[in-house]
């Protein structure tokens, strides 16, 4: 196969994207470019389904453990990150298979997304105490009269991006679209392969409930309370996905441990929703089944 392919893996959570990704980069002797709002913190392995060593050793990767969890993390500094990167693994003549579970990530990237404006302390301490005085869905509720968009891909109770979203446009940018920031030449569309997988519905939903037992078994609860432990507060966005925000309620006392795996169950099959329903407003991208996808990028 040719050298320096640009292959994006997205899709909901837990439809495999990791392990096919995997084995494709294997296969191509390429490498891994994580696009994952979560992954990217360090300490946070547990509950962002992180590739353990052995995955790192077949395959080198990057974007993972770039930050400190009491960090925010943005779109901004991803961008950054990503490009600097597949600059280098394109440089070096090898395949780039990108891939993760955020699609806003993914598609600011490929699209050639200019980076955010840097956020202003005011509006967002403003936004903050409006979201504390007025409640989180009340926000969500007016980011989505002003930007139906990127209102659908986010949670009505997700304070740390409805705030940043209402944030980016009071400061006249465009939170999902890209209208007005798009570098013509920081695009890929049109060169990148761009897989989208769509599961059986039934089967990704015990995919989330046995990877959600799973995750709570090798120990989620006890990483989140090492990060409490060490400093990170309770509202950090790292502690922000899902897993994690039902661990923090456990820790705080606010969900007993049937409660938190319950809740992490539930969200996930709302965030698995969204994921497909904002993937089909990319027109560069190809939804595929998992076993087409297989069959496309590895010939069985």
């Amino acid at each position: 196969m040719p050298e320096g392919r640009i292959i994006l893996i997205a899709g909901p959570t837990a439809s495999g994207k990791s392990e096919l990704a995997l084995e494709v980069a294997e296969r191509l002797a390429g490498e891994i470019l994580s696009v994952d709002a979560t992954a990217v913190y360090r300490g946070l392995d547990v509950g962002s389904a992180k590739p353990d060593a052995a995955a790192r050793r077949r395959v080198p990767h990057h974007l993972l453990d770039v930050a400190d969890p009491w960090e925010s993390y943005t779109l901004g500094r991803f961008l950054a990150d990503a490009r600097r990167c597949l600059l280098r693994v394109r440089d070096a003549g090898r395949a780039a298979v990108l891939v993760g579970g955020t699609g806003l990530y993914a598609r600011a990237l490929v699209e050639g997304w200019r980076p955010p404006p840097p956020p202003d302390p005011q509006v967002r301490a403003a936004l903050t105490r409006r979201a504390r005085e007025e409640g989180v869905p009340a926000l969500w509720r007016e980011l989505r009269a002003r930007a139906p968009d990127v209102a659908a891909r986010l949670a009505p109770n997700d304070r740390t991006r409805v705030v940043r979203a209402l944030e980016r446009l009071a400061a006249g940018d465009r939170p999902s679209s890209g209208e007005g920031g798009r570098d013509p030449s920081l695009s890929l569309v049109g060169e990148v392969e761009a897989y989208v997988l769509e599961p059986e519905r039934e089967g990704l939903a015990r995919r989330i409930e046995a990877r959600a037992q799973a995750q709570f078994a090798a120990g989620l609860l006890e990483e989140t309370l090492t990060l409490l432990g060490r400093g990170v507060p309770p509202h950090a966005p790292a502690l922000r996905s899902i897993g994690y925000r039902c661990a923090v309620a456990w820790a705080l006392g606010r969900a007993t441990e049937e409660e938190a795996l319950r809740r992490t169950v539930r969200d996930t099959l709302s965030l698995a929703r969204r994921q497909r329903t904002w993937w089909r407003s990319v027109p560069w991208a190809r939804r595929v089944p998992p076993a087409v996808a297989h069959r496309l990028l590895l010939g069985r």
